[in-house]
């Protein structure tokens, strides 16, 4: 494995026809696409072997346009281990 793909479904539940706009790979392509979170280390998983984690995203101190992401992960498999926390920034 040596990524994490990220990407949205946001709902307007409160408008008087919902509707649901989706930006996952499988849907028509809107202009916000998907992000590619990559590994510093690419890792060895195997079938059945689980991955955890945590993914917090705030907009960045200096510029409100920007987002600072962390992802924290935990991985413990038969060929490989990872128990690290890795930052990006989106523009």
């Amino acid at each position: 494995m040596h990524a994490f793909v990220g990407y949205f479904d946001c709902d307007f539940s409160a408008s008087h026809k919902p509707l649901t706009l989706p930006t996952g790979p499988e849907h028509i392509p809107t202009h916000w696409k998907q992000t590619v979170f990559y590994l510093k280390d690419p890792l060895t998983v195997g079938e059945g072997e689980r991955i955890s984690g945590v993914l917090r995203c705030a907009p960045n101190g200096d510029n409100h346009r920007d987002l600072d992401i962390d992802i924290s992960v935990k991985f413990n498999g038969k060929h490989s281990q990872l128990d690290a926390k890795q930052e990006y920034r989106l523009r």
